[in-house]
């Protein structure tokens, strides 16, 4: 083999290389993509791009203009042709990436030829089948784009480096600046542009020019603003004004997503970065690229330091943030190891004999694609994923004529408003979001109140409350942020997937509608976002099975909630299935929960914090108050600003106090409660009672019992009150 590679004269150039890795990657990629539109941020992003509207922040311009130019031009499902979209970045990536490889394993003079093609396409295939990549080449994403244009900057930067030329260096800076109004994980390859430039020695003249194009590059966020006061369909957050277009490129609503832990949070977020670098490949080959970079260190020093740069920095700013699913968000770190893997290899093959050394460094190099390409096949290939069509579908075509459909969270909310709004399904109906469509939601609340500068929250419950006919609520069970819908409190019937407004007889005629079998979709290969919106499907399911008396069904799809939730394996989920099953009355499967979400991997204070409280909840709920306060005071020593916690201690010590007819102290912990954000008005009423029955005291406990029929007229304690007020005044 050696001895005919030998013989063999290719002289291949840069298109050639490039062509090789980028063709065989997209035919894996166009095979295995989603036939539709796809779970979590894609759908939302198709819709901006379908409409040319504004996508959460940072607003992603580059993406979103982009994605619109190919959904012109091109003819088909709008979806699906932006999903190949990301597919065809993702392989235009790996082409990159031969390149790449090529330039830092191979010396000049030395890169043409059947080996060198060999070990570059590996190395590209190596990282082209890397599991988050070909993740993020199934569906719609930022991602893919942040891939190529990060492997983009690095091949200007070795060009640079080789041939000094000041035009390669001004091209990565422009191509930077154009990356960060895409995604801001491109931030980790912002070391390796600033060492090449301060390397290099420029004059002051042409750090100029560089300065000039860093800011013509982020110009592009200008869309935002432009596109904003159009009011398109998405127009998430509405960021027309300066301020609010500031909050909206800073990504500042996602701070709460800063880890919230100190430092052993931020190390935690390293070793659990370790966890997602090892799984990318199997029998952990990732590894590999640090020794490779360490034998790089030897041999090319300048692309060693660029290369560690980037997965230092990236480990770094991503060791910040706390969400469950960011694999991708380490993409520059893959693309780093993947050449110190290969680079590896091929030095480990030059110390044997001549005859031998390229046709075993080939041979591995091409074991190492195989075993990537298989190992990660079955959990990528989403050819047959359309549980979000399907999902938004069956959703759509189950609401009267002429509904309007209140949505929250991203399972249900992106491919509702997608389907509805970008494929023009079910016309008839409105959907409205909090965050996406806020100012379409804000012009029928506006109508029917003379309320300004309401929140999007305050706008959701302003509609729900504005007495429209057949409004509908999504069910979203899994949300991990704050749901501004607090089902429990509010007056809803359950229709199969979503509630209906109201008190109804249950339709079960509604489960019927649906056009999908769900359980068959659970066999296929779904990521996080698709397994949590199967979990909710279930638990939907099986909440409108149990407030029909159909018990036995219930427990079938509970079961099969709690095993989609086993297979993430996530703290945040078997959170929410705890709150889920405490609030619909199976308090032992939500006690199983809790203790699952407590031993899970990745639990963060705050994670833990919120687990506790939730745990003390269940004890207040058995009136176990002095436990549940012990759970509420570990809660807040774990996070002390856990307010829920501190809100619920003050209740169960008021309750322990009143228990101990220590009225005065139950007085004050009722009413400290009661200071804090969105109380409980039946707080009023125990403290009507305690005054009224206990102290003796009925001018106090008819300013409580007064307020709590202000709030809650029609319960029954009200009228109890009012009963009681009549009583006390004569």
């Amino acid at each position: 083999m050696a001895i005919i590679m030998s013989m063999i004269k290719f002289k291949g150039n840069n298109k050639t290389f490039f062509f090789i890795s980028f063709a065989a990657s997209l035919a894996v990629y166009l095979k295995t993509v989603c036939p539709t539109v796809y779970t979590g941020d894609s759908a939302e992003l198709s819709l901006a791009a379908v409409t040319l509207g504004i996508a959460h922040p940072p607003g992603y311009p580059l993406l979103i203009l982009i994605g619109r130019i190919f959904a012109e031009i091109a003819f088909g499902n709008q979806a699906y042709l932006l999903n190949i979209l990301s597919s065809m970045f993702s392989a235009a990536s790996v082409g990159v990436m031969a390149l790449v490889v090529r330039m830092i394993v191979f010396p000049a003079g030395k890169r043409d030829g059947i080996f060198p093609m060999v070990i570059s396409s590996a190395g590209a295939l190596i990282w082209g089948f890397a599991d988050a990549l070909w993740g993020t080449s199934s569906g719609f994403e930022v991602y893919s784009l942040s891939a190529l244009l990060v492997v983009l900057i690095l091949f200007f930067l070795l060009k640079f480096e080789e041939n000094g030329d000041f035009v390669w260096l001004m091209a990565g800076i422009y191509l930077f600046s154009l990356a960060m109004t895409n995604h801001l994980s491109a931030l980790a390859i912002l070391p390796a542009v600033g060492y090449s430039a301060l390397k290099s020695k420029l004059d002051l003249k042409q750090y100029g020019y560089g300065a000039a194009l860093l800011f013509l590059g982020l110009t592009l966020y200008l869309y935002l603003p432009v596109r904003s006061s159009q009011y398109p369909i998405a127009d998430w957050n509405h960021p027309a004004a300066f301020s609010a277009l500031l909050e909206h490129v800073t990504a500042a609503r996602y701070e709460l997503y800063l880890s919230s832990s100190g430092l052993p949070g931020f190390f935690e977020n390293i070793v659990r970065a370790s966890g997602i670098l090892g799984r990318q490949y199997p029998l952990y080959l990732i590894f590999g690229g640090f020794a490779g970079l360490i034998v790089l260190f030897g041999k090319r020093k300048t692309a060693a330091i660029i290369l560690s740069s980037i997965i230092v920095f990236n480990l770094l700013l991503n060791a910040l943030y706390d969400i469950p699913d960011m694999d991708q968000y380490y993409l520059p770190s893959i693309i780093a190891l993947s050449i110190g893997f290969i680079a590896l290899i091929k030095s480990i093959f030059e110390k044997l004999p001549p005859s031998i050394n390229k046709y075993g460094a080939s041979i591995v190099s091409i074991l190492a694609v195989v075993i990537s390409f298989m190992g990660n096949l079955k959990t990528n290939d989403q050819s047959d994923n359309t549980i979000a069509y399907s999902y938004g579908l069956s959703i759509l075509n189950s609401l009267p004529t002429g509904s309007y459909l209140l949505t929250v969270g991203d399972n249900a909310t992106f491919p509702l408003l997608y389907l509805r709004y970008a494929e023009s399904v079910r016309p008839d109906l409105t959907v409205y979001d909090r965050a996406v469509t806020v100012r379409r939601l804000a012009e029928i609340v506006y109508r029917r109140t003379a309320r300004t500068n309401q929140s999007p929250d305050e706008l959701c419950i302003d509609l729900f409350n504005s007495g429209l006919e057949n409004l509908f609520i999504v069910k979203e069970h899994l949300l991990p942020g704050v749901n501004p819908f607090k089902y429990h409190l509010l007056d809803l019937t359950s229709y199969g997937l979503v509630y209906k407004q109201g008190k109804w007889p249950l339709d079960n005629a509604v489960l019927n509608s649906y056009e999908l079998r769900f359980n068959e979709i659970s066999a296929g290969a779904l990521d996080f976002k698709g397994r949590t919106m199967l979990c909710n499907i279930y638990l939907s399911l099986g909440e409108h099975l149990n407030r029909g008396g159909d018990n036995r069904g219930a427990v079938d799809n509970y079961r099969k909630a709690r095993e989609e939730g086993d297979k993430l394996n996530n703290p945040l989920v078997y959170n929410a299935l705890g709150v889920f099953f405490r609030r619909t009355g199976w308090p032992v499967l939500a006690q199983k929960e809790y203790e699952k979400a407590l031993a899970a991997p990745h639990l963060t204070n705050k994670v833990k914090s919120d687990i506790l409280t939730n745990l003390g909840n269940m004890k207040r709920d058995a009136h176990r108050f002095d436990e549940a306060a012990k759970f509420y005071r570990d809660a807040i020593h774990m996070n002390k600003r856990n307010s829920e916690a501190r809100y619920n201690l003050a209740l169960s010590d008021a309750y322990i106090n009143l228990n101990a007819r220590r009225y005065h102290e139950a007085l004050k912990k009722f009413q400290e409660a009661l200071a804090m954000p969105d109380p409980d008005p039946q707080i009023y009423y125990n403290l009507g009672s305690i005054y009224d029955r206990n102290l003796n005291d009925t001018s106090a406990a008819l300013v409580y019992y007064r307020k709590f029929i202000e709030l809650m007229p029609d319960s029954p304690r009200g009228k109890s009150a009012v009963e009681r007020i009549k009583t006390l005044e004569k």
